[in-house]
Formats: C-alpha cells, structure tokens, sequence
C-alpha cells in the first residue's frame, strides 16, 4: 500500500511538472509569434491560456512565477517593435504584468476554494474523518467489488460509553477534544486501506476490505485497549462498545452491513459496555 500511495504522489507531481512545462513552452512559442509578426497581432493574448494552465493544474507559485514570464516575455517583445518612448513601454508591460498576476491570482484562488468545498462534502469538521455521506458512498462501492471477487467485508461500529456524562460534567469543548483524540488515535491503528467516519454525535465506524470475521474482531480489540490507556478526561478510562459484521458474500446493501454492526455495537452495551461484540452475514 505505501508503494502505490507513493507511486500515487510521484504521478501527481509528474502530472503538475508536466503542465508547467507545457505552459513554459506555450509561452515561448507565444513570444516567437508575436516576434515573427512583429507584434501586428493579437497572439499576446494567448498568454492567457498559458497562465490558465499552470494557475489550475500546477503549484501555486510555479504558476505565479510562469505568470510573470509571461509578463516579461510579452515587455521585451512589445519593447523590440514599438518605437514608443521606453517609459511607456514599462508602464504599458507593467499593467499587462499585474492584470496576469491578478488573473492567476483569482483562478488559484477558485480552485483552493473548490478543493476546500469537496474536502468538507467529504470530511466531518471536528475531526476530519470521513463523514457519514462519504463513507456510505466508499461502502456502496466496496460491496459490490467485496461480491464481484468474493472477498469479505467487514464494518466495525463504534459508540463512546457515557460521552453525554463527559459533555454534562466538564463541558462540550472536553467532548470536542475526546471526539478528535478518539479518532485520531483509531485511524493511526488502522491500515491505509481501510476507512474510518465519524457517523455524528459519539458514533464511529471504519470499514476494512478484504478482511475476514477474525482478522476485523482482533482488530476491534486492539482498537478498544489501545484506548485504556488514554488519559483525555481527568482519571476517567475511555471505553467503547464495539460492533463487528463481516459479509461473506451474501448480497445486500451497505446500509444492512451498518444496520447489522449498529445492533451489535448495542449488544455490546446491555452486555456491559467496553466490550466487542461480532457476527457474519454468510453468503446464501
């Protein structure tokens, strides 16, 4: 998996390195053209698409810097064929040079703005999990490729035992905290591969593919000890109750997977909380 997360990063890069160079490229042969007409056209307006390029699809101050040569390379041109004096010449480059600025300023500044909006439709805001949406469609997904190759499936569900005692008691900034610790500590014992959601309130689940009844109910346990020994909440253990369903192939929906470690996560809790409790939906 850290292979292909790195083969993951070095392809971005590559993608972002080589829009910057076709930039590079479109500016030069943007400068030629407007050089070999002898600046009697409007190609100086296809340093545009250039800027456009490397201000959506590369790094913001690679694009900035491609901007700004694109800026000079449109002066020194505009300097060669016009017999105007060279103080108008500047000030005439330098308005061009700042309205190309500011014209990869505001595309990078829509495109953060579009990456900011997707990062919240998918990420709970307290503790940057996947949110409950995202994670149903990751578990739609999953399903059908867990049937398809006939892999199981499983969903561990999680509820903080006595989280209203700890909101009521010391308040709702030390259960803010509790929620982010929770999750960042779960989510540092999982595999890059699985998915762990913030479902609301006091609830979590991850979801492990290709992972059977046992390897998915050790994997609860782990999770549920590894907590003990948090000390969050003033001498107070942290404990879950825990719910495990394993799908072996029987057809259904994810919903019916959470709906059945939802139940189980319950057991767990008339059982005596800080516990695990598991069962499998068999293929038939």
């Amino acid at each position: 998996m850290a292979l292909t997360e790195n083969l993951s990063i070095w392809s971005g890069r590559l993608r972002r390195l080589g829009i910057a160079s076709l930039a590079l490229v479109l500016i030069a042969c943007v400068a030629l053209a407007d050089y070999y007409t002898e600046y009697k056209t409007a190609v100086s307006l296809l340093y545009l698409v250039a800027i456009v390029l490397a201000a959506w699809f590369s790094w913001r101050y690679v694009a900035l810097m491609i901007t700004v040569l694109g800026g000079m390379s449109d002066t020194i041109v505009t300097c060669a064929f016009t017999a105007q004096c060279p103080a108008l010449n500047a000030l005439n480059s330098g308005i061009q040079t700042v309205f190309f600025v500011v014209f990869a300023l505001v595309l990078i500044a829509l495109k953060e703005s579009q990456g900011r909006l997707r990062r919240l439709s998918r990420e709970d805001p307290l503790t940057e999990l996947v949110n409950g949406r995202h994670f149903f469609e990751i578990g739609n997904a999953e399903i059908y490729r867990a049937l398809r190759y006939k892999h199981p499936l499983s969903v561990v569900y999680m509820d903080i035992d006595n989280f209203k005692i700890v909101n009521d008691t010391l308040g709702h900034g030390a259960g803010s905290t509790l929620l982010r610790e929770i999750g960042k500590t779960v989510k540092s014992a999982v595999r890059k591969t699985d998915t762990m959601a913030r479902l609301g309130g006091d609830e979590f689940a991850i979801l492990l593919p290709e992972t059977g009844a046992d390897a998915a109910t050790a994997a609860a346990g782990r999770i549920r000890k590894s907590l003990l020994g948090m000390n969050i909440i003033k001498g107070r253990p942290v404990t879950l109750s825990i719910g495990v369903i394993t799908n072996t192939g029987r057809r259904c929906a994810f919903d019916e997977l959470i709906t059945a470690a939802d139940g189980l996560m319950y057991e767990a809790k008339r059982g005596g909380k800080n516990t695990v409790r598991s069962g499998t939906l068999a293929g038939g």
